[in-house]
């Protein structure tokens, strides 16, 4: 299946949403982001390939970049018209990425809790099998978005078994958002995504040797399984990283994927 939307479509788009907000510009053309550098600006792509889309993201400064795929590209922008009014809301536990009337569900965890309760619980939430094939990239973005905030957790020092942290679910149709929130504000959203482009360039089966313990290799999963990614830092106060992927779908799904990537950081 197609994804791609020409130029006219995406302007068509773009239009219908009333974009109004004079500090969050939204364009298929590029050339608006180099005029407005100093606005939060998204560009509204299509046929990107990732190492394209990671590109964009690290070398030509883009913070929002939108691709029309399984979650259609309108969806995507009405939650970005959303964050418009406020980025700080994104940091809200409340705040959902999915359209009104989604299934919510939230999870606390800490340190020392098992990844793999943590997983029965949202299969348990989904009514789906964790021993079924098509439960498998969601189980494993679950593991990586988990052990990226244990990690982070254990190097801040944070007193052990308190629970800072939250995983949110929302789940629509065949769609499912997952947003890990962790109380420390050091993500590094620049490193997240050299990682990724490290293994996107090794390919998965050898960035597992990318860095210190096999690093790159989670980013990656985490990236590659998703629709939409999210990287959010409230600097020294909370991380939200999100995903948007499809669930409960074939393998062939994933493979036409056009990826969209947001970064939303206060300093």
């Amino acid at each position: 299946m197609s994804y791609k939307l020409d130029s006219m479509e995406r302007e068509k788009i773009i239009t219908a949403l009333q974009f109004n907000n004079t500090n969050w510009q939204v364009s298929a053309k590029h050339t608006l982001m180099e005029k407005n550098s100093t606005q939060f600006f998204t560009l509204f792509e299509n046929g990107l390939t990732d190492s394209q889309l990671i590109e964009y993201m690290l070398y030509k400064n883009y913070k929002s970049i939108v691709q029309n795929s399984f979650q259609p590209a309108t969806e995507k922008l009405k939650l970005i018209k959303r964050l418009s009014i406020s980025r700080n809301q994104f940091f809200n536990l409340e705040f959902n990425l999915l359209e009104e009337g989604a299934k919510t569900a939230t999870l606390t965890f800490g340190r020392q809790t098992s990844r793999e309760e943590i997983q029965a619980e949202v299969c348990d939430f989904i009514k789906m099998s964790a021993e079924s094939t098509r439960a498998s990239k969601l189980l494993q973005t679950i593991e990586e978005l988990l052990m990226n905030v244990q990690v982070t957790s254990a190097n801040t020092k944070t007193a052990a078994g308190q629970a800072l942290s939250y995983l949110k679910l929302e789940c629509s149709d065949n769609l499912i958002a997952i947003s890990a929130f962790d109380d420390c504000g050091s993500l590094d959203s620049k490193k997240f995504l050299k990682k990724i482009e490290s293994g996107l360039s090794l390919g998965l089966d050898k960035s597992i040797n990318f860095g210190k313990g096999g690093a790159g290799l989670g980013s990656s999963y985490i990236f590659q399984n998703c629709d939409s990614l999210f990287l959010g830092v409230n600097t020294n106060k909370k991380t939200r990283v999100s995903v948007i992927m499809p669930y409960n779908v074939t393998e062939r799904k994933f493979d036409s994927l056009q990826r969209s990537v947001h970064i939303i950081d206060i300093k």
